[in-house]
C-alpha cells in the first residue's frame, strides 16, 4: 500500500488537494489504509466518477532476436529496435474496479523515454501468454495487429502516448506489444526503475451518466516532474502535407490464422538487387516538388489503401510509395552496400541477383561508367567477400540489364567480356557446373540468332540462364542456354491462378533437355511480396495483403520444384516489390519471407 501512496504523492491531481492533505495530516495507521484503499481501488458515488484513472503495468519486458533464449524481465528499461538487433516490447496492465456496466471512452498507454529516438513505436496485439519472468524471443508469443502508434518522436526525459482505447473494454488483463520498424531504436523506463512505469489513463462512464471527467492528459510532450499536465504542445515531426504513415504491421501468420505453409524444400532465395539508387536518382523518381532535404522522418509521397493499392500521389512529379526512415541513402557508399547484404544474409536470403550492364567496351575499368554501375558492382563483390570471410554463406548471381532497353550484340559481347575477365573467377560469385550464374534478363526479346551468338562465345566461361516464358522457350533457344529465370514482377495469384500452372508447365519444358555436359537445365522461380506500377507509369497492381500475395506464390509457384528462387526484389522501389527496410513497411515483409523459407524446410 505504502508503494500506491507513494504513486499518489507523484500524481496528486488524481485525487485532488485533499488526498495530499490526508496524506500530510496523518502518520499511518488503520484509518489511513482505509481511507487510501477506498480512494485507489473502489469507484465513488453514484455518478459514476471513478477514483482511479491510472493503472501501473503490472508485467513488463523485451525480448531480442539475437538473444533468443535470455529474458530481460528484471531490466529497468524496455526497450524496441528493429537493427542492428530486433527487440520488441511485451507489457500487461490489470483493470479492476470498474463499476457493472462502465463503458471505456479512453485508454491511453504513456510510456517514459530514457533513449530517444525519432521514432516511438507502435502499439501491437499480442497472441498468446507469456510470463515476465520467463518469457525470450524463442517463446514469445505472435505480434498481432496494429492498435495504435506513439506521438513522435521519442524525446529524451517525455511522456509518449498511445490511443488503445479500441483494445480496452473493462476490467480484466491486457497485453500489448511495442514494437518499431526504425533502427533508430527506442528504450523506456520499466517498472523496475522505480519511478515512471508504463501507465494506462481510463477515461469511462456508466450507461445512464455522461463520461467522467479524468483529466486525461492529450498526447503531448512532457516533463519528468511528478506533475503528469503536460507542459506544452508537441508540434508536429512532419510537414502538414505529410500523409499519415499507412500502419506497419509485425509478421504474423497467414490471414486465415495459420502458420505460413508450403512444400518442403531448400531451394536458395536470391533477391534482385538494382544498382541504380543514388542522390540523383532519389531526387529524379521523387520529384521537384517533395521535401527531400527536410529532416527525418520523412513524409510518405503518397498513399495506399491497407492491402498496398490504391496510390495517390502527394507531391506532383513523384514516382515513389516509400522512402528511407532516416537519411537518403546512397549506393555509392560502400559502407551502405555492405549494410544491406549483412541486413538480407540476416534474414536468412542466400544472396542478391545484382542487376548490371556496363559501357559495352571489352576494355571499360572499374571507373568506366558514368552512372557508378561497375564502381558500384564492384563493392557489392568486395561486401559478398568480406561477409563470406566472416563465415556467412552470401553469394551473387548476376542479372544482366538487357530488358528495358534492347541492347546491341557488340554491346552484350563487350560487357560480357569485361564481366568475365574481371570476376570470372571471383568467388563472390554463385556457380553452377562450376561458372558464374549470369542471368539474361529479357533474352526473350532478343532474335534467336543474337542469343545463339552471345551463348556460343561466353557459355563456356558463364552458366547462362534465360528470361523466357512458356510462349518464347521453345523456339530453339534452349539449346543455348543453361536454364531459365523468368522475370514476373506483378503476377497476381488472385486475378490469374492460372499462372501456377502455367510456371510449372515452362519449368517442365525447361527440364525436358539437357545441357551439353548431360546435366539437368535449372529452372528459378519467381516470387514477390506485390506490385504496384500505378503512380510510376499508370500502371497495375497487385495487392500486398499483409503477406498473404507472398504467401500464396510461393506456395503455387512451389509446385514447379525451383531449384532456386528469384525473388523481386531488395529495392525495386518505384515498382513497390521492395523487401529492403524503408518508411511504409519496415522489416515486415523481410521478416515475413524468413519465417516463410524456414516453415519449409
Amino acid at each position: 500500500m505504502a508503494v500506491q501512496l507513494r504513486r499518489f504523492l507523484r500524481r496528486p491531481d488524481r485525487a485532488g488537494p485533499s488526498l495530499l492533505n490526508l496524506w500530510i495530516g496523518l502518520a499511518g495507521g488503520t484509518l489511513l489504509l482505509i481511507v487510501v484503499t477506498g480512494l485507489v481501488g473502489v469507484p465513488l458515488g453514484a455518478s459514476g466518477a471513478a477514483s482511479t484513472p491510472t493503472f501501473s503495468v503490472v508485467a513488463d519486458t523485451f525480448i531480442k532476436n539475437t538473444s533468443p533464449y535470455k529474458n530481460y524481465g528484471g531490466y529497468s528499461t524496455v526497450q524496441a529496435d528493429n537493427y542492428p538487433n530486433v527487440k520488441r516490447i511485451l507489457l500487461r496492465f490489470h483493470i479492476e474496479n470498474l463499476p457493472d456496466g462502465a463503458v471505456v471512452s479512453s485508454a491511453i498507454l504513456r510510456m517514459f523515454v530514457v533513449d530517444a529516438s525519432t521514432h516511438a513505436g507502435t502499439v501491437n496485439t499480442v497472441g498468446g501468454p507469456w510470463s515476465e519472468t520467463t518469457v525470450t524471443w524463442s517463446n514469445a508469443p505472435a505480434v498481432g495487429g496494429v492498435i495504435s502508434s506513439f506521438s513522435i518522436p521519442a524525446i529524451l526525459g517525455t511522456w509518449r502516448e498511445a490511443d488503445v482505447t479500441s483494445a480496452v473494454t473493462g476490467n480484466g488483463y491486457v497485453d500489448f506489444y511495442v514494437v518499431t520498424q526504425s533502427d533508430n531504436g527506442v528504450d523506456y523506463s520499466s517498472r523496475e526503475a522505480g519511478s515512471n512505469p508504463p501507465t494506462l489513463v481510463l477515461q469511462w462512464s456508466e450507461s445512464h451518466s455522461s463520461p467522467t471527467s479524468m483529466a486525461t492528459p492529450t498526447p503531448a510532450e512532457t516533463s519528468a516532474s511528478p506533475s503528469p499536465t503536460p507542459t506544452k504542445t508537441l508540434a508536429p515531426a512532419t510537414p502538414t502535407t505529410a500523409p499519415t504513415p499507412t500502419p506497419i504491421p509485425t509478421p504474423v501468420p497467414s490471414s486465415a490464422g495459420d502458420s505460413p505453409s508450403a512444400p518442403r524444400g531448400s531451394a536458395p532465395v536470391f533477391a534482385y538487387y538494382y544498382l541504380w539508387w543514388g542522390d540523383n536518382h532519389w531526387q529524379s523518381k521523387l520529384g521537384p516538388n517533395y521535401p527531400y532535404n527536410s529532416p527525418p522522418p520523412h513524409p510518405l509521397p503518397a498513399t495506399l489503401d491497407a492491402g498496398g493499392c490504391n496510390a495517390v500521389n502527394l507531391y506532383e512529379g513523384n514516382q515513389l510509395t516509400d522512402v528511407p526512415v532516416d537519411n537518403f541513402w546512397s549506393l555509392d557508399n560502400p559502407g551502405r552496400i555492405l549494410e544491406d547484404v549483412h541486413t538480407a544474409a540476416d534474414a536468412g536470403l542466400r544472396g542478391f541477383i545484382v542487376n548490371w550492364n556496363g559501357t559495352g567496351d571489352p576494355n571499360q575499368t572499374v571507373t568506366s561508367t558514368s552512372n557508378g554501375n561497375n564502381q558500384r558492382l564492384d563493392a557489392l563483390v568486395q561486401a559478398v567477400n568480406q561477409v563470406n570471410a566472416e563465415g556467412t554463406n552470401f553469394k551473387l548471381w548476376v542479372s544482366y540489364k538487357a530488358s528495358s532497353k534492347v541492347l546491341s550484340l557488340s554491346h552484350i559481347q563487350g560487357d560480357l567480356t569485361y564481366f568475365t575477365n574481371q570476376y570470372g573467377s571471383s568467388p563472390a560469385f554463385d556457380r553452377r557446373s562450376n561458372k558464374p550464374v549470369f542471368i539474361w534478363t529479357g533474352s526473350r526479346k532478343y532474335t534467336l540468332a543474337t542469343v545463339q551468338a552471345v551463348s556460343t562465345q561466353f557459355r563456356p566461361l558463364l552458366y547462362l540462364m534465360g528470361d523466357e516464358n512458356w510462349n518464347t522457350w521453345g523456339d530453339g533457344r534452349a539449346a543455348y542456354l543453361d536454364g531459365d529465370a523468368y522475370y514476373w514482377s506483378s503476377q497476381n495469384p488472385y486475378t490469374n491462378p492460372s499462372s501456377f500452372s502455367n510456371l510449372q508447365n515452362l519449368a517442365v519444358m525447361v527440364r525436358s533437355t539437357l545441357n551439353p555436359d548431360g546435366s539437368v537445365k535449372q529452372f528459378f522461380a519467381p516470387l514477390t511480396p506485390g506490385y504496384n506500377s500505378e503512380i510510376l507509369r499508370g500502371g497495375s497492381c497487385v495487392p500486398r495483403n499483409n503477406g498473404d500475395t507472398m504467401r500464396r506464390l510461393f506456395e503455387g509457384n512451389a509446385n514447379s520444384t525451383p531449384d532456386g528462387w528469384a525473388f523481386i526484389s531488395w529495392n525495386e522501389i518505384a515498382e513497390n516489390t521492395h523487401l529492403v527496410p524503408l518508411e511504409r513497411w519496415g522489416r515486415f515483409y523481410l521478416d515475413y519471407l524468413k519465417a516463410l523459407v524456414n516453415s519449409s524446410r
